[in-house]
């Protein structure tokens, strides 16, 4: 939802919030509803409607008349100031009366304008809002993780990567596809040409052109559903070498690769209706990949690998 800012006399009558005919009244009244009870942002911060007056507005909106929208979408964008203001102050704001201020409450199941203003400073001391706590939180997973891959013995695929005929990737969604972008980016860097296999049609056709010399990168969140178990199977037959980067340690792609290495994503609690989960790690991990098969290249041609 766009900021909403209450118009004034004037610009109601241009019809900027209000329009005259009845058609036009329903459209409006339509796009209020979507903008308000839909979830939309809106206000300086993103205003998120909580369940409870999200409830009450979603049961009595065909209640409430062109004045009480007003009301409704001034309150909706600024929240925290309406827990603060009187009744006369959100009157002004809104370019509507006093009374107008109690109906639309009163409308909306409640007594009046005091027990709105406490409803909405109830939910806003309930409302988990994202601290500097959280921000850590986020930074000390992405740490671990590169803590954790950083001692991880990666010499055998290394081994592998280098000898491989022809080295292919292939992520199984939109997150694993961008790996395997920045796997190949990362490879090439180094001289080493990645083929990235777009589809599972792709995937189909390349399979019958493998050798036992090439290596396949899987990157996948769960390594769990049967085209990918189909596919394995089908590259084990061929005998190419299979790596894989799955989210847990223990599924059908990482026990059936002979390099697997996962991460943990980490799952933040931030006050939204969807946890964030931060899968920032995937990416440090495919570039510690490639740090560490500089390194390992490096100790080839020195004679220390």
């Amino acid at each position: 939802m766009r900021e909403a800012s209450c118009a004034t006399p004037d610009a109601r009558q241009r019809g900027s919030v209000t329009m005259n005919t009845k058609q036009g009244a329903a459209v409006h009244r339509g796009f209020v509803r979507t903008a308000i009870i839909g979830g939309h942002g809106g206000g300086a911060r993103g205003v998120r409607m909580q369940h409870r007056f999200e409830d009450l507005v979603s049961t009595h909106f065909d209640t409430l008349g062109e004045n009480d929208l007003l009301c409704l979408r001034y309150v909706a964008s600024h929240r925290d100031a309406v827990c603060d203001m009187g009744i006369e102050e959100l009157a002004h704001a809104c370019s509507v009366s006093r009374s107008t201020v109690m109906r639309f409450a009163q409308k909306l199941g409640l007594h009046g304008f005091t027990e709105l203003k406490t409803l909405l400073k109830w939910e806003r001391d309930a409302d988990p809002r994202p601290s500097r706590d959280m921000v850590d939180e986020a930074c000390t997973a992405s740490i671990s993780a590169i803590r954790s891959f950083r001692n991880l013995d990666c010499t055998d695929f290394c081994h592998d990567l280098a000898r491989a005929r022809r080295i292919f990737s292939f992520g199984t969604g939109n997150l694993q596809k961008s790996a395997c972008r920045e796997f190949k980016r990362v490879l090439l860097g180094l001289g080493y040409l990645v083929d990235n296999i777009a589809g599972e049609s792709e995937l189909a056709k390349t399979i019958p052109l493998m050798r036992s010399d090439d290596l396949v990168f899987i990157v996948s969140q769960r390594g769990e559903s049967d085209y990918l178990r189909r596919a394995i199977s089908q590259i084990a037959a061929r005998d190419a070498t299979i790596a894989s980067l799955t989210l847990s340690s223990n599924n059908y792609l990482a026990n059936h690769a002979k390099h697997a290495l996962f991460v943990h994503p980490q799952q933040i609690e931030v006050g939204a209706a969807t946890p964030f989960h931060s899968n920032a790690a995937v990416f440090f991990v495919v570039e510690l990949i490639g740090v560490k098969f500089a390194a390992y290249l490096q100790e080839e041609r020195t004679g220390t690998a």
